[in-house]
């Protein structure tokens, strides 16, 4: 790969600087001409950034696998940034039947009887690590990204990402559907066969559905291979395509979506002789794209990985080099192994087995296989299927082994690791007791923190902490239970907090924690947090009556009853806003809001006539007999505050219409008027708008079927 000088300098600098690895987080950045380049010390990406065949890409080695020598500065996707630039592979957008290919238009073979949309953005650099670009068809807009990942069987950055986001920007829904074709090349060779799922293809072949492989990989020669590519399918981010076409170059440039498929044909490149060309086309089917709906396309293609043993029979395994682990399910992946007779002679049944897979599984295909005569450099391959059972990680080796009557045995390791999924689990702290100051609790709001810890090696996603409170306490004013703390690294532990308030229940109440999180496993042991909330004088009660007058909490289905709302020595009291819940499959308000009257906090004898008059008693008291609510809220202006008051708030009327027993229980009002802005949520408010503290009592009432 040719680089201006001062490319050279910038590696330099980096290099004398000690900063190691700089080449995987940021690519080296450079313009040749009319072609854009970014690179690493694995791979380039090349994007032609001319009037014509603008967009299209190409793949090339740079410094190539570091375990092998000769695949240095070899291409992997035919194209240099040198003119013409990359031109032969293209991708095709098929909206609603018609066939747009992505960037500017060509006057050669590839693509030629397209269509041809507008650039939206020419091909540039994005932050020093990807080549963008942006065109519009119609009214689709597709972008292509393209930048680097690390190879699954190799575990370095040697792979190019491939990425198109596509976006409906009118007003109707379209069939939109997506066609990457690749012009693969190995170095000089343009006709290698490809390695896909225990074949060696040669011939034009197509998979579909659950038929299409993980990944497809091809090379020269397994004993001295100069040049190993790898074409992901399944696994990482990737899309996986409705179907995977393996073909001649020259019929997939003269095709834009369909083309002259003929099954068992050679790759000779259509319309020449003697011309082995091969070339591979990813499709997904057209499907409709909604109006502003995006669609994501994600594949992969650059170095593969093969751990390889030479000799008379040449072995190499490959298989993922590393793998995301479960918590709770055996996680599936392909093994595969190739044979070659590098010898002079026919190697006479031949076998391959795999050996030493434990504690992994093989979950598909028999351990042994044999291939029987294997001709001179005639080559074999066999697929597996293996698996990682639940809750395993760490590095594992398992061996391919090879054997022939009449040929040395040959045997190869490769190391598989799996990776821990991420395990979230968590503490919790904070005030644990609330004090009693001046008639108060205090302090109010008070914290209670969470850490939350990742000790998986994978990284948790869209990972939420929710606290849940049963009783006697709430979140204050303006703060949320839920938490959405996003991604945690693996060992990284993230501490967040709310601001609590009590609301009437005493005792020791708990505060619990939940977790959510994708792709993560979560501690069952999940701790609770305790608050102590001390008694306090000022109370709400709630006090029944039969129609006698008589108390009593047990009646009979029919009978009717009231309950007094009763505020026992509460000082300050001003204004009170409060919800009674109730069963209402075993009470009802008689008569709807009609049967919620004002206690005697709300009413002022006439000094004159002595005749009570209502004060600011805020109408309608509001009840749904649904649901069981009755909210009342009232205040005592014109007056002022009651300095010190045990007397009742409100009487409410009821029928037992039902058995069984109904809690009558306190609920805060969201917003409580008497309340100044900054103050947090309470049940009474004193003359100045600040909240008194009270603490509230529930009261079961039993209902029966005939006698009470």
């Amino acid at each position: 790969m040719r680089r201006s000088q001062l490319a050279w300098l910038l590696t330099l600098f980096i290099v004398l600087l000690g900063a190691q690895g700089q080449t995987l987080a940021q690519a080296l950045q450079t313009r040749t001409g009319d072609s854009l380049v970014i690179e690493n010390e694995y791979i380039s990406i090349i994007v032609n950034g001319r009037a014509e065949d603008t967009g299209r890409f190409s793949v090339n080695t740079t410094g190539g696998d570091p375990a092998r020598a000769g695949d240095e500065q070899k291409p992997l996707v035919y194209g240099t940034e040198r003119a013409p630039g990359p031109w032969t592979s293209y991708t095709t957008v098929r909206i609603d039947g018609r066939d747009y290919v992505f960037g500017g238009p060509t006057g050669k073979r590839a693509g030629r009887t397209g269509l041809y949309g507008e650039m939206v953005r020419a091909p540039y650099i994005h932050e020093g690590r990807e080549i963008r670009a942006v065109w519009r068809m119609e009214d689709i807009v597709v972008t292509q990204i393209l930048g680097f990942a690390a190879g699954i069987t190799t575990g370095q950055m040697d792979t190019a990402r491939i990425e198109y986001v596509i976006t409906n920007e009118g007003s109707r829904t379209r069939n939109v559907g997506l066609r990457i074709m690749l012009d693969t090349m190995l170095g000089a060779n343009d006709g290698a066969p490809f390695q896909v799922s225990g074949e060696a293809l040669l011939t034009d072949m197509a998979f579909r559905g659950e038929a299409i492989p993980d990944y497809f990989q091809a090379f020269d020669s397994l004993a001295n291979p100069q040049v190993v590519s790898q074409g992901t399918l399944r696994a990482l981010d990737t899309t996986v395509p409705d179907a995977v076409y393996f073909s001649n170059w020259g019929s997939l440039a003269d095709g834009t979506w369909d083309f002259d498929f003929v099954p068992g044909r050679d790759f000779t490149r259509a319309g020449e002789e003697f011309v082995l060309d091969s070339a591979v086309a990813l499709y997904w089917d057209p499907r409709p794209l909604a109006p502003g709906e995006s669609r994501r396309y994600i594949t992969y293609y650059g170095l593969g990985g093969i751990t390889i043993a030479p000799g008379h029979l040449s072995l190499g395994v490959t298989s993922p080099q590393r793998i995301e682990g479960s918590h709770t399910d055996p996680v599936v992946f392909e093994i595969r192994a190739y044979v070659e007779n590098t010898g002079e002679w026919i190697a006479r049944d031949t076998v391959v087995r795999l050996e030493n897979l434990a504690p992994l599984q093989l979950v598909q295909g028999q351990a042994s296989v044999a291939l029987g005569d294997l001709a001179p450099r005639q080559s074999r391959q066999v697929a597996w299927r293996g698996a990682a059972p639940p809750g395993r990680a760490g590095d594992f080796v398992y061996r391919g082994a090879g054997t022939s009557i009449n040929a040395e045995p040959n045997r190869v390791d490769r190391q598989v690791t799996i990776i821990a999924p991420a395990y979230l689990s968590a503490t919790m702290g904070g005030v644990d007791q609330l004090r009693v100051v001046d008639g108060r609790w205090a302090p109010v709001p008070f914290v209670v923190t969470a850490q939350v810890t990742n000790s998986g090696q994978l990284e948790a996603q869209a990972v939420e902490a929710e606290i849940r409170m049963p009783i006697g306490l709430a979140v204050a004013k303006g703060d949320d239970p839920l938490r959405r703390l996003g991604a945690i690294r693996p060992g990284e532990t993230v501490t967040v907090e709310w601001h609590l308030i009590p609301t009437g229940a005493v005792g020791n109440l708990p505060v619990s924690l939940q977790l959510r999180a994708d792709a993560a496993r979560i501690d069952p042991r999940l701790p609770t947090h305790f608050v102590s909330v001390p008694r306090l004088d000022g109370a709400l009660r709630v006090a029944v009556f039969d129609e006698q007058g008589g108390s009593r909490n047990t009646f009979a289905v029919g009978e009717l009853f009231h309950v007094e709302v009763l505020a026992h020595s509460v000082r300050e009291l001003y204004g009170v806003a409060f919800e009674l819940h109730f069963d209402p499959r075993v009470l009802q308000v008689l008569g709807g809001r009609l049967g919620v009257g004002p206690g005697r906090a709300f009413v002022k004898n006439d000094p004159v006539t002595g005749e009570e008059q209502l004060l600011n008693w805020v109408r309608p008291v509001f009840v749904d007999n649904r649901a069981g609510v009755v909210r009342v809220i009232a205040s005592r202006a014109p007056e002022g505050p009651l300095t010190w008051l045990s007397d009742s708030l409100a009487t409410i009327r009821f029928r037992a219409v039902g058995p069984g027993q109904a809690r009558l229980r306190f609920v805060l009002v969201p917003d409580n008027p008497f309340l100044s802005p900054d103050a947090q949520r309470a049940y009474i408010a004193d003359g100045s708008g600040n909240a008194v503290d009270v603490m509230t009592e529930e009261t079961v009432i039993t209902v029966r079927v005939g006698e009470p």
